[in-house]
């Protein structure tokens, strides 16, 4: 077993809380990461959460160069890194092979030199295939795991790969004790209310809205992983807060709030359709919030537009007290 990991029997719930963190680029070399900017980022973050996933879709992982992820691997095991950070990495290729082989690369370079926080997971997705079956999705799910030692957290995201693991499949796969997550971004939350085995693993909503229902006590997910926690993270640990505490009228409240300004968010992100909305959404509130101390990239190193950033600052003014 790899230093500084968890075991696949392990179910690693206690912080409800995660994000797939912005990649930050670098002006002059838009297909490397700027490790400035990214710890920056991160430890602006860092006092409401600390738990991150590192090339998610909203990380640009989709399209990440290996040796942008290498970069990402550098930074994490640097001094400069939050201590005490719980890590997945995602693996977002279209095929079993391209899942494979990243997977075993990424093992491989943890296995030289480990990283500073604890990796839990690797996250993985179903194949980009709407044609796909659930005989072929559990297949794929399997090459992966014979191929690889760390934990998987399993990542249901139909809108990118065009079809869905079903709840009897998800069962399947958690019988092999080797699936520690499972983060759900459809929107239709189908396996937690499906599934016979989802007390098993540690289950993250992933769609965005209506946050304080779907988090335990009441709720029946373990916690969320949320693009805007890149940038609103006070608000959501808020929402978490008064979860916790009981206080429900407090929490609907600021749900409500919340959910408002990132719908505006997303609207706005999506009038430049050639970016990745959930990161651009993000990198507007990042710069925001950090006063311009962010870079003014896109993802693809280009500056971000400014009636984007205008419209932002407005929306964050008129609707949430500024950190």
């Amino acid at each position: 077993m790899m230093a500084n990991v968890s075991t696949p029997q392990e179910k690693p719930i206690a912080d409800p809380l995660w994000v797939p963190i912005l990649t930050h680029y670098q002006a002059n070399a838009p297909s490397r990461l700027d490790p400035e900017c990214a710890a920056d980022h991160i430890a602006q973050i860092a006092p409401h959460v600390r738990q991150l996933l590192i090339a998610g879709t909203t990380g640009d992982g989709w399209s990440m160069p290996q040796a942008l992820l290498a970069d990402w691997l550098d930074l994490l095991r640097s001094e400069d890194m939050p201590r005490g950070q719980k890590l997945m990495l995602g693996v977002l290729e279209p095929n079993t092979e391209a899942v494979v082989a990243r997977a075993r690369w990424i093992e491989g370079q943890i296995g030289k030199r480990p990283l500073s926080g604890e990796v839990v997971a690797l996250t993985i997705c179903p194949p980009v295939d709407p044609a796909a079956t659930q005989e072929r999705i559990l297949s794929h799910f399997e090459r992966v795991m014979e191929a690889t030692e760390l934990p998987l957290a399993v990542y249901q995201l139909p809108q990118v790969t065009g079809c869905t693991l079903s709840a009897e499949s998800f069962d399947k796969l958690v019988e092999s004790g080797r699936i520690a997550f499972f983060k759900d971004t459809s929107g239709t939350d189908a396996i937690i209310s499906e599934s016979l085995r989802a007390s098993e693993v540690t289950m993250l909503r992933g769609a965005e809205g209506d946050y304080a229902r779907w988090i335990a006590p009441e709720g029946p997910y373990d916690g969320w992983l949320l693009s805007t926690a890149n940038g609103l993270a006070p608000e959501l640990r808020q929402i978490e807060r008064a979860v916790r505490q009981g206080d429900r009228q407090r929490a609907q409240a600021l749900s409500g709030t919340l959910t408002e300004v990132v719908e505006s968010l997303f609207e706005i992100a999506s009038r430049w359709p050639s970016e990745n909305t959930f990161a651009l959404a993000n990198r507007g509130v990042d710069v925001i919030r950090r006063g311009g101390a962010a870079k003014h990239l896109s993802g693809t190193g280009s500056p971000i537009d400014q009636d984007l950033l205008k419209e932002t600052r407005v929306l964050l003014r008129s609707k949430l007290m500024p950190h």
